[in-house]
């Protein structure tokens, strides 16, 4: 593996990769082909070979190449505000509160113990949020993630035992590639072993990038890169926080963006744009047409006579504001310029005047090529209209095309979560606060809580639960605390509080009561009554009707 390594890469020194292997079911003949992996067909007996790509390319740039146009087609106006449009329902901020938050409500009592899960919890609030800036960079993380359908990092572990993360860094996602070997038995071709690796090349992009300049062309960053210094890097898995869009193209296998089917649509869009413009200008002046009558001369005097003329009463002469002189360009036809014709037959000189062209504000062709656009990026297309608003009312009318955006968005989330996990799970394994068989059966029951959720899906949430319930009411159900819903599911599933915050609020209020803030609302037999200053009550209500526990509970 080393030595195939050394040869296909050029690096003469590689550290071992650690002795861990995926686990192979027995019988199993196929893996997970949806992360984009290089695979090396390592057949027992056989030399290895490279597969799952479109051809063989020792630089591996085309997954690379293709990120890159991801990146040039985000750059487009209109694509730039749709990307927007998906990062701003995705991620959003509130004042003193956390970008993203983590749950582990679903975990149950036998599977950890509810002093550990707080403790989770707690060590995101406390480190992950801080190790990858949470709080600052979800916004930008998240947008270039959707933009290139990777996301990596590297995690690196502290000196100290148990001490978990010392730090993480974000790759850029043209400098690494993952690779997968799978050996199979010669005989049956079932999976025998299973090795994963990563190849990391630092600046890969800007070595790319100075490729398409020409030697007259002096670099962007003023300094021209040695080529010939990049260093490769092969990663051992358990220090790579990897995930992908999870889909991939089905000719080369490369990891397609969620861009990739608006690529096309945006280059189309551009290019009638730009045809737009020049049309217009070219068209929407008016012109004058001279005629100018050249009685019996020959065609060569003719066209000289009309050549002085056009000297004689053109003026060309424009300022250079580099050198702050005046150059004479009268020997150059500008798309705007009249028309200087010869005529003959006895027909006098003449000037006519050329309409511009007509039907200049059409722009039905542009609409559509927008609105496809919008569809390639899964966007609704009311979202086109920057006028449109949003109500805040209970009106429980919404859109369909909202309601697929909404799920669109939430299963982009889904996929960036992963790389969220794989960064708590590298914390949570190092810092010995769970083993790995426990992280196995928590991981897909922890909860990543995105501040200031979809407003439309919580309104959506509300009503449903508001008419289960009025319908309840209608049937005769008048308490629902403490005989269809307790607390703890109130301050969860409802208010949406963590673990964390409902510790909090329980110490404060537990403080309250020992500091005698609720006295007053208490009567002799220890039953709760209304307050009596203006902001509980109504002036038409008495201020001392007795109101039960249950009752002060659900309000």
């Amino acid at each position: 593996m080393m030595q195939f390594l050394s040869n296909i890469f050029g690096i003469k020194n590689i550290e071992e990769l650690s002795d861990k292997n995926d686990e192979v079911v027995q019988g199993q003949v196929s893996t997970d082909y949806n992360d984009g992996a290089y695979v090396i067909e390592n057949v027992q007996g056989q030399a290895s070979v490279m597969s799952n790509m479109a051809s063989f390319d020792l630089n591996f740039s085309s997954q690379a190449d293709l990120i890159e146009m991801y990146r040039l087609t985000a750059q487009v106006p209109e694509v730039k505000s749709a990307i927007e449009d998906v990062v701003g329902e995705a991620i959003s901020y509130a004042e003193n509160e956390h970008a993203i938050i983590i749950s582990l409500s679903d975990v149950e009592d036998d599977i950890l113990a509810e002093k550990t899960r707080q403790k989770i919890e707690k060590i995101w609030e406390d480190k992950i949020i801080n190790l990858i800036d949470l709080d600052n960079e979800a916004h930008s993380l998240f947008q270039g993630f959707y933009i290139d359908g990777i996301k990596a990092a590297h995690i690196l572990p502290s000196k100290k035992k148990n001490g978990g993360l010392d730090k993480v860094v974000v790759f850029d996602a043209v400098d690494i590639v993952k690779f997968r070997e799978e050996k199979r038995d010669a005989n049956t071709g079932l999976l025998t072993e299973i090795k994963e690796f990563y190849k990391y090349t630092p600046n890969s992009s800007l070595f790319k990038r100075d490729k398409s300049m020409s030697q007259d062309t002096p670099n962007y960053l003023g300094v021209a890169p040695n080529k010939t210094s990049q260093n490769t890097y092969i990663l051992d898995p358990e220090v790579v926080a990897y995930t992908t869009s999870g889909m991939r193209d089905s000719e080369s296998g490369l990891v397609k963006s969620w861009l990739h089917e608006a690529v096309k649509v945006a280059n189309q869009l551009t290019t009638l744009e730009n045809a737009l413009v020049i049309y217009r200008i070219t068209r929407a002046p008016e012109r004058r047409a001279f005629y100018i009558d050249v009685g019996g001369l020959q065609s060569s005097k003719a066209t000289q006579y009309v050549e002085n003329l056009k000297s004689n009463f053109r003026n060309r002469m424009t300022f250079d504001p580099t050198s702050g002189s005046f150059k004479d360009k009268r020997h150059l036809m500008t798309m705007q310029e009249d028309f200087w014709l010869p005529r003959q037959n006895g027909r006098s000189t003449e000037i006519q005047t050329l309409q511009g062209g007509a039907n200049l504000g059409e722009i039905d062709d542009i609409l559509y090529f927008l609105k496809k656009l919008y569809k390639a990026l899964n966007l609704p297309a009311s979202r086109i209209d920057d006028s449109s608003t949003i109500s805040f009312d209970r009106t429980p009318e919404l859109s369909r095309d909202e309601l697929k955006f909404t799920k669109y968005v939430s299963r982009i989330r889904g996929r960036f979560n992963i790389w969220l996990s794989e960064i708590l799970r590298a914390e949570l394994i190092l810092s010995n606060t769970i083993t790995n068989d426990e992280w196995e059966l928590i991981k897909n029951k922890i909860q990543y809580n995105y501040s200031q959720d979809f407003y439309l899906e919580e309104r959506k949430r509300i009503e449903l639960l508001r008419q289960r319930i009025e319908v309840s009411t209608e049937l005769g159900v008048t308490n629902f605390v403490g005989n269809i819903f307790s607390m703890e599911y109130i301050k969860k599933n409802i208010l949406k509080l963590t673990e964390s915050e409902i510790e909090i609020l329980d110490k404060a209020m537990e403080k309250e009561k020992k500091d005698g803030l609720y006295d007053d609302l208490m009567d002799d037999d220890n039953t709760i009554v209304k307050h009596t200053s203006s902001s509980f009550t109504n002036q038409n209500e008495p201020d001392d009707k007795p109101i039960n526990k249950t009752d002060k509970d659900t309000n």
